[in-house]
């Protein structure tokens, strides 16, 4: 069932943070939510390495250190940044993330897809992007195959985004926070 309510906090603090979002990054953002990370990558090794380039390679940070993204799964977007700052170690950051990936969500494709048209529904209501058809129809057809999308290449430039989801377990436990 829809939950407009966690879906409009969402979208507004994404909109509020990130101005020039487009649809498909508000696609990514409930996408998340939902189903945890995207990076199928389950190897340790291979994930520290592409990490600790990431990190080598990025130019700026400009994201928040961390995002409480929940909407069906409780996640959190973690910035790389707080490696740099020597928050947490590269292998606590990268079991973390890896661990994320193992997210089974509980909503099948089909309940998905109605979720993304509500949310759809409610990003024209609130006006937060001017998406074309086309666009659209690239977010509904990604939503009923259950796919995850990129950032849009305007969120790439302008924000700079170097993060990895964290379920709210490795976030507590690396952070001592709890909520």
């Amino acid at each position: 069932m829809f939950d407009r309510d966690r879906a409009k906090h969402l979208l507004v603090e994404e909109f509020r943070v990130h101005p020039d979002a487009r649809l498909s990054d508000y696609y990514k953002l409930l996408f998340q939510g939902v189903f945890g990370s995207e990076h199928m990558m389950n190897d340790e090794r291979s994930a520290g390495q592409v990490l600790a380039e990431e990190l080598e390679s990025a130019e700026s940070f400009d994201q928040p250190l961390w995002s409480d993204i929940s909407y069906v799964s409780r996640v959190f977007r973690v910035n790389l940044k707080v490696i740099k700052m020597n928050l947490i170690s590269l292998d606590d950051y990268t079991r973390a993330f890896l661990d994320c990936a193992k997210i089974k969500s509980t909503l099948t494709s089909v309940e998905w897809s109605r979720e993304w048209q509500g949310a759809l529904e409610l990003i024209g209501e609130m006006r937060l992007t001017n998406a074309d058809r086309d666009e659209i129809a690239r977010t509904l057809e990604a939503a009923s195959l259950t796919l995850p999308m990129h950032h849009s290449k305007q969120y790439k430039e302008r924000y700079n985004p170097h993060y990895r989801i964290f379920t709210k377990e490795q976030f507590s436990a690396l952070f001592a926070y709890e909520r």
